[in-house]
């Protein structure tokens, strides 16, 4: 897996969240796993993989 990055905001602490209550959708995919800043709780957004959300949040610019 790859490291997450630092918050591009406000340079926080990065943690991957699973919603525990996701369902599937039509594809069988959980849309469950985001990447939260522990300091001013930006978000990923969600994904259905760990690897998908460290992705999303990786390829944003930092300050």
């Amino acid at each position: 897996m790859v490291e997450l990055k630092s918050c591009p905001f406000c340079g926080g602490e990065a943690q991957i969240s699973t919603d525990t209550e996701a369902v599937k959708d039509t594809m069988g995919r959980f849309w469950a796993y985001t990447v939260v800043c522990s300091r001013c709780c930006a978000t990923s957004g969600l994904t259905y993989t760990p690897d998908k959300a460290i992705e999303a949040w990786n390829r944003r610019e930092s300050k």
